[in-house]
């Protein structure tokens, strides 16, 4: 009996450190951020791969809704989910990604958020693979 208990105690004590995570991580996602740095992959010819702030390339969350602007192109909305998955992309270990539910296929990338600035891993540069960068804005 007590063995039951303690197995049962173990697998919500892990039920609820795995949830505070995720709401963790997306109250850093919760807000505004702009595109600056995009490496690898394929670009239309002559586009940047900096790029500096104002330019209107930007991805908000905001609880389990996203939105992605580029520039004057219509918006992408649609719904996320974060999981918890291990990875390691272009020498970077990673363990979370975003699920993108939207009309649109925008992918579902593994992410990174460190002082300030978001990751979203793409697949490996070394195969067409990008990593875009963004910055958060100040709301």
């Amino acid at each position: 009996m007590k063995l039951s208990l303690k197995v049962a105690l173990i697998i919500m004590v892990i039920t609820f450190v795995s949830c505070d995570k995720e709401e963790r991580l997306q109250s850093k996602l919760e807000g505004s951020w702009e595109l600056r740095h995009i490496e690898g992959g394929y670009r239309p010819a002559n586009s940047p791969s900096d790029y500096e702030p104002g330019n209107g390339n930007i991805l908000k969350f905001d609880g389990n809704k996203f939105q992605q602007k580029y520039g004057t192109n219509p918006a992408i909305n649609g719904t996320y989910t974060i999981i918890e998955e291990e990875t390691n992309v272009n020498g970077d270990n990673l363990s979370y990604k975003i699920d993108f539910q939207s009309d649109q296929n925008i992918g579902d990338p593994f992410f990174k958020i460190s002082g300030g600035k978001l990751r979203l891993y793409y697949g490996q540069i070394a195969a067409d693979g990008f990593v875009s960068s963004y910055e958060k804005q100040k709301e």
